[in-house]
């Protein structure tokens, strides 16, 4: 898998990306499924999921992106906009 930038290169997290690009790969090949990241403030949560959105746009995925904050007591797809949470 590439970096988002030549630039930037990604290290340290390569289980983690193993899991989550096997993830993708199995929903581009036709399958469904959820993978939830979660974790501390600080440990890199939103550097891999930008790795795995690259990852999964290039593989042709659509890639639906929302975000939520701390405290926000909302349904997670409250995040999305409207038309994406019809796709949801």
């Amino acid at each position: 898998m590439t970096s988002t930038t030549d630039n930037d290169r990604y290290i340290g997290r390569e289980r983690d990306l193993e899991q989550l690009t096997s993830a993708v790969d199995h929903v581009v090949d036709g399958h469904g499924g959820v993978v939830i990241v979660g974790g501390e403030p600080g440990i890199g949560k939103s550097r891999i999921l930008e790795e795995i959105e690259s990852y999964a746009a290039d593989s042709g995925a659509l890639v639906i992106h929302g975000t939520c904050y701390e405290g926000d007591s909302t349904s997670p797809s409250n995040s999305l906009p409207h038309k994406e949470r019809e796709q949801v």
